[in-house]
């Protein structure tokens, strides 16, 4: 075992929009993604990151506007494609990343109540 990793505990997702159900849960050794959908084939995921952890995210961001917010008393960028909504920021010592063909403010109310 790594002695630098931090334990990737479950972060409790308090808040999940009407309609969406969780469908599945993959964990790999530094993340965890929680896969939310709808009837109608909406969807949207949770995915969490040890932030000691040597994963890193990329995304295609070229030609697109970020939104640079403080969320949580950290740096958070957000941004939309055609039918997705991206949010990232860090908390408790985890990076967590909503992604979803959701709007900003139910991504921004999901983000808000995820806790220890």
């Amino acid at each position: 075992k790594d002695n630098n990793s931090v334990e990737l505990r479950p972060l409790k997702i308090n808040y999940i929009p009407i309609g969406f159900e969780l469908v599945d849960i993959n964990m790999g050794r530094n993340v965890l993604i929680y896969n939310y959908s709808t009837d109608n084939n909406q969807e949207f995921y949770i995915k969490l990151f040890n932030s000691s952890g040597e994963n890193k995210s990329y995304y295609d961001t070229e030609g697109i506007e970020i939104e640079e917010i403080i969320f949580k008393g950290s740096q958070a960028y957000m941004w939309r494609t055609d039918e997705m909504t991206y949010l990232i920021w860090h908390q408790d010592g985890i990076e967590c990343h909503i992604i979803g063909n959701l709007n900003k403010d139910e991504i921004l109310k999901v983000a808000e109540n995820i806790s220890k």
